[in-house]
C-alpha cells in the first residue's frame, strides 16, 4: 500500500514542478525514480526512460488524456498531456520528447492560437539549445501589443497606488 501512495505522491509532485517549471526539481525526483525503477543491468534506452516517466507523471492522468507515440506532422511526439474536463480551459498542454545521450542543435517550441471571435492568430515561439537555454522568443504582433498593454495598465495600477500613500 505504501508503494502506490508514494507513486501518487511523487506522481503530484512531478506534474506540480513541471507545470511551474522547475526544472531543478523536476531532475531531482526523475534521479531519484530512476534509481528506484531501473536496476543497474538494464540497457538505458528509450524504453526503459519511457518507464521512469510513466511512473513520474502516474496521476497526471486524473487531469490529463495522456497519448503516447503520437504521431504529429513527420515525427512522432513521445509522450502528450493534454487537459480534460474543468481543465480544458486553463489546463496546459505538455509534450515530452525523450532521448538518451542525442540532442539536436537548437530546438523550437511553437505555439499556435486562433481566436474564432477575433478572426485571429497569435503565435510564439521560442528557440532554446541543446542545453535547454532559452535563445529567444518571438511573439506575433497581437501578442506583443496584448503584452505590453497589459504591462502599462500594471505600472499604472502601481503609479495611482504609491500616489494615494502620504
Amino acid at each position: 500500500m505504501q508503494y502506490f501512495y508514494n507513486m501518487i505522491k511523487n506522481s503530484d509532485e512531478m506534474l506540480e514542478v513541471t507545470l511551474h517549471k522547475n526544472v531543478k526539481r523536476m531532475c531531482e525526483i526523475l534521479d531519484k525514480l530512476h534509481m528506484e525503477k531501473i536496476i543497474i543491468e538494464d540497457k538505458l534506452d528509450h524504453g526503459n526512460l519511457k518507464r521512469v516517466m510513466d511512473y513520474s507523471y502516474f496521476n497526471a492522468r486524473t487531469k490529463y488524456d495522456i497519448e503516447e507515440e503520437s504521431p504529429r506532422g513527420h515525427g512522432r511526439a513521445d509522450i502528450i498531456f493534454l487537459p480534460k474536463g474543468k481543465n480544458k480551459v486553463n489546463g496546459e498542454i505538455i509534450i515530452i520528447e525523450l532521448k538518451v545521450n542525442r540532442y539536436y542543435r537548437n530546438i523550437l517550441l511553437i505555439g499556435i492560437n486562433y481566436d474564432q471571435k477575433k478572426v485571429k492568430y497569435s503565435c510564439v515561439i521560442e528557440e532554446y539549445n541543446n542545453k535547454i537555454k532559452l535563445l529567444s522568443t518571438s511573439e506575433s504582433e497581437a501578442e506583443r501589443k496584448r503584452s505590453n498593454e497589459l504591462e502599462i495598465i500594471r505600472k499604472n495600477k502601481r503609479l495611482r497606488g504609491s500616489s494615494s500613500k502620504p
